[in-house]
């Protein structure tokens, strides 16, 4: 049954074991919904959402002994709005660096296109990260890897160099396109 109550906060307090819970029971695939909604203006007359408008967070907070602070949040937003049915979403990753005047600092970011930042606002490809990247299992590329900077490996047990044909930018450039026809091993 639908209740609607106007100006009102729901807050669930308790000790040792407070938890909320939301359960649907039904015979299709669909689980429960938690809407958060966001409009401009009022209840009773509102008006659209503008590029760049929070949505609704989920906001981690702990106390530190004499105040909560925020230490995590999950945020959604309007990441572009040109008309009624034209109204892009981004979701939005913050933690709290450890730090007397420390804040929520965005860490990652999913946009409207499917892009993923880690360290940058506006990701341009599917990862986007700005900042070192560490694996410990394979790297795999279907397409071409670019660089700008060094590639170094570490740990290789043999010594396998890349067999490349390319071409010089200039007579002065250290800088080459080059395509990878296969390895050699040395040893």
């Amino acid at each position: 049954f639908p209740v609607t109550i106007s100006n009102c906060i729901v807050s669930v307090e308790g000790d040792n074991t407070t938890h909320s819970r939301v359960t649907r029971y039904s015979s299709d695939v669909s689980g429960p919904i938690i809407q958060v909604r966001k409009a401009r203006g009022t209840r009773a007359a509102p008006t659209a959402v503008a590029s760049a408008d929070t949505v609704g967070a989920v906001n981690f907070q702990a106390f530190g002994g004499t105040n909560y602070r925020g230490i995590a949040q999950v945020s959604g937003g309007v990441e572009t709005y040109t008309a009624d049915d034209n109204v892009g979403g981004a979701l939005i990753f913050d933690t709290r660096p450890t730090g007397v005047a420390a804040s929520l600092t965005e860490r990652m970011r999913i946009t409207a296109a499917g892009n993923v930042g880690i360290g940058t606002v506006t990701p341009a490809v599917k990862l986007d990260v700005v900042g070192n990247i560490a694996a410990s299992g394979d790297i795999t590329a279907s397409g071409a890897i670019t660089a700008s900077g060094a590639i170094q490996a570490s740990g290789v047990t043999t010594n396998l160099y890349p067999i490349v044909s390319g071409t010089a930018v200039s007579s002065t450039a250290t800088v080459f396109t080059a395509s990878i026809s296969g390895y050699r091993d040395w040893e």
